[in-house]
């Protein structure tokens, strides 16, 4: 599969859907990264919850 063509030989609605297939990758695969990275973070300075710094880090994470 192919993700990209010249734009004569795809319709609109078929560069819709290449566009929201990638796009239905991508979202979720931020989303696993932010909480990874959070974590590393978390585990390599030894963080706890009450920790202001880990509170700044997960208001930051979900903003």
């Amino acid at each position: 599969m192919t993700l990209f063509c010249c734009s004569s030989c795809l319709s609109e609605g078929e560069r819709a859907a290449k566009l929201l297939k990638i796009t239905w990758v991508i979202f979720p695969f931020g989303v696993v990264a932010t909480i990874a990275a959070c974590l590393v973070i978390f585990c390599s300075q030894a963080l706890s919850y009450s920790d202001p710094c880990a509170k700044a880090i997960l208001i930051y994470e979900f903003i």
